[in-house]
């Protein structure tokens, strides 16, 4: 949800609006807040680069256009670089 904040001069998510909107969600949160999450769904991720940077390398195959795939899917970059196994040169004949 895109609003303007009066906190703000440009239009962006205001925290405070999601805040209060996760604050009437008709769920008990207890003392755990959702966006306590946030750091390990980053973290994730940026393994998750990591590890298809090296598949990348090891299978001869572009790291930097890997990195930015997982960037963008996540964790599905290191097994859809498993699932495509080594680049091989020549085209194959099935």
């Amino acid at each position: 949800m895109t609003v303007f904040c009066e906190f703000q001069s440009r239009l962006v998510v205001c925290p405070h609006i999601v805040h209060r909107t996760l604050r009437s969600l008709p769920v008990d949160w207890g003392d755990q807040r959702p966006y306590a999450v946030w750091p390990f769904f980053v973290l994730g991720f940026v393994a998750s680069m990591l590890i298809a940077g090296q598949m990348a390398r090891a299978r001869t195959r572009s790291i930097r256009a890997w990195v930015w795939v997982t960037a963008v899917i996540g964790p599905l970059g290191p097994a859809t670089l498993h699932v495509l196994g080594n680049r091989s040169d020549k085209a194959s004949h099935a």
